[in-house]
């Protein structure tokens, strides 16, 4: 029946995968996406054998675009959520430390996460590439459309700016430049390390034809409120809400961007 309901639909299917960031980049997709489509995307942290069918069942007749989170902890899980998901576009937000004990070490993050992008390959779809990390730029290799993003050498890049001092001086600053008319985007979110999932919104919004005010108006107003990259203001403190499951790599990215505020 959740086959049956997806091939309903002749609508671009977005799945985004990945050690971290997932639900982030899937909430600002959504933000940017919503904002000139009719968009159904994973609610919250549904992104298991569990959620996903109920993600996919959720998708109405009138929807125009559908964003859809996938997690895994073993090899072969991604491609079994291919299956029924039948994704047309993808994304891998980055390869790091995460579910070790089910995937046996890094390599196998790389080989499960990139199911994603084998079944993207092989059904002629289209992937969102983060090309400042070389093994990504590698596992896309074949796929039949690709669009880049990163730092530099991209179809859209962008840089963080110094955090400057004031009431927003742990939020993200961006400034767009490649792929875009040269403008700055003042985020909500707390961390250098949520560029690549800025710039993966901007790219699939710029990709689908929205408007960059659009874009830019979307993830600026976007505030997270998961755990995840906040900033809350507490009797007269600032405390830095990053507090959701956690491997070793988005803790230490989550710690030296902590060291490295202001005061």
């Amino acid at each position: 029946p959740i086959l049956h309901h997806r091939r309903q639909f002749s609508i671009p299917f977005i799945a985004i995968t990945g050690s971290n960031g997932k639900t982030t980049t899937k909430e600002l997709v959504h933000a940017v996406l919503s904002s000139t489509y009719r968009t159904y995307t994973t609610e919250g942290n549904l992104n298991n054998h569990i959620g996903i069918p109920l993600t996919l069942l959720k998708v109405g007749t009138d929807a125009e675009m559908a964003v859809v989170e996938m997690g895994a902890n073993h090899q072969k899980e991604i491609a079994g959520y291919c299956m029924y998901t039948e994704p047309t576009h993808g994304l891998i937000t980055n390869l790091g430390k995460a579910h070790l004990e089910g995937f046996g070490g890094v390599e196998g993050v790389r080989k499960g996460k990139g199911e994603l992008f084998d079944y993207l390959r092989a059904h002629q779809g289209t992937a969102f590439v983060f090309w400042s990390d070389h093994y990504l730029q590698q596992m896309s290799a074949g796929i039949q459309t690709v669009v880049r993003y990163g730092f530099g050498d991209a179809d859209i890049t962008g840089r963080a700016l110094p955090q400057n001092s004031g009431a927003n001086q742990a939020f993200l600053q961006v400034e767009l430049m490649a792929g875009c008319e040269n403008r700055r985007l003042q985020t909500q979110l707390v961390g250098d390390y949520n560029l690549p999932n800025v710039l993966a919104a901007v790219a699939i919004g710029k990709h689908f034809g929205i408007a960059e005010e659009k874009i830019c108006k979307a993830i600026s107003e976007y505030v997270p409120a998961n755990s995840r990259s906040q900033l809350v203001e507490k009797d007269g403190n600032q405390v830095i809400l990053d507090a959701y499951n956690a491997n070793p790599s988005s803790m230490k990215a989550a710690i030296e961007n902590f060291a490295a505020l202001p005061g």
